[in-house]
């Protein structure tokens, strides 16, 4: 039987080590967030199953938290899992099949300032480096969303 959160901690206190010290915080915050959801009915490890993480899934969703989020702690779940079944401590089952640890990304909506707003900007009494960051602003917009880089290497010959 191997206890979450003496294995969660021994994890935490290596990386720390290491000097892997925003990793270690993020495993950190994840373990914390899985023995909230286990503090009525602690789990062993080796007990873990696809009921156990669709439940903590609904959990997470319950709690209000977006799908990337969601996404976010059952892959640092599934990273202590996998550390778990390294060592040794627990047997690899694929118990991760029914959740989705990477959300589909939401497309861009992208707006174009309206009119007003184009001639709002270009009215602004600014200093002379905050003009210069506007012109090139509207220059992106008139030049259909060019980005930065691109405006970065223009030349007087292209």
């Amino acid at each position: 039987m191997t206890d979450f959160a003496t294995f969660a901690q021994k994890i935490i206190d290596e990386l720390t080590k290491e000097g892997r010290k925003h990793t270690a915080e993020t495993r950190k915050y994840s373990a914390n967030r899985l023995l909230m959801f286990m503090a009525d009915k602690p789990t062993p490890m080796d007990k873990w199953d696809e009921l156990f993480v669709q439940d903590y899934e609904t959990w997470l969703k319950a709690q209000g938290l977006s799908a990337s989020t969601i996404a976010y702690y059952l892959s640092q779940l599934c990273a202590f899992y996998k550390q778990a079944v390294k060592r040794g401590k627990i047997q690899e089952q694929d118990i991760f099949r029914l959740v989705n640890k990477t959300p589909s990304p939401k497309p861009a909506v992208q707006q174009f300032p309206s009119i007003a707003e184009l001639r709002y900007l270009q009215t602004l009494n600014l200093n002379k480096s905050q003009d210069f960051a506007r012109d090139m602003l509207l220059f992106s917009l008139y030049a259909r969303g060019m980005n930065y880089v691109d405006m970065a290497y223009l030349k007087k010959s292209n």
